[in-house]
């Protein structure tokens, strides 16, 4: 419950802000209210607590996002991803993770041009068969640009775990790739 407390928190914060550089963004100008489907693939996590660490993952638990936009250089970007393991003669277990993130384009995030953004973000993870819920707050920074009719995009975040009961808190670096089609 704390956690999904400090998530609400986090996104309460960012709203005013979103909501500014919205306004600011639309003066004069008609809003395009455009959505895009996205998965990321491809991820590089770098652990940089004792101990040190890399997890490298094609298409281990993808996380799937639908980015909504409300300007041009605004999008608010929920991500999902969910395992489910089942084994025989064995407990099965599942796990979920919710990253609610905001995209700010320092130019256009138009699909044809080669946009640079930031995206802060609160995740949310957790699962069955014990498995302690996490918060993460994220500080990311990527491009995206089109190939070929998809929009890929590459970001690095600096994250950060906070300490849950035994858990201790974390910090990490996390390379994704991915892509996305957009519909206007």
């Amino acid at each position: 419950m704390r956690q999904l407390r400090n998530a609400v928190l986090a996104l309460i914060a960012l709203a005013p802000a979103a909501s500014a550089q919205r306004a600011a963004s639309t003066s004069g100008q008609k809003s395009e209210r455009a959505f895009e489907l996205g998965v990321d693939v491809a991820s590089l996590r770098l652990g940089l607590d004792a101990p040190k660490s890399m997890v490298l993952s094609l298409g281990g638990q993808p996380l799937v996002g639908l980015a909504w936009f409300t300007s041009n250089h605004v999008a608010i970007e929920p991500r999902v991803g969910w395992t489910s393991v089942a084994r025989e003669n064995q407990q099965g277990s599942s796990s979920y993770a919710l990253d609610i993130g905001v995209l700010y384009g320092f130019s256009s995030m138009m699909p044809n041009e080669n946009a640079w953004y930031v995206r802060p973000s609160v995740m949310l993870t957790g699962g069955s068969a014990g498995t302690r819920s996490l918060t993460t707050l994220s500080g990311g920074v990527g491009n995206r640009r089109m190939f070929h009719g998809i929009i890929m995009h590459n970001e690095i975040s600096l994250n950060r775990q906070l300490e849950s009961g035994p858990v201790a808190a974390a910090t990490y670096i996390l390379l994704r790739h991915g892509f996305s089609l957009r519909r206007q």
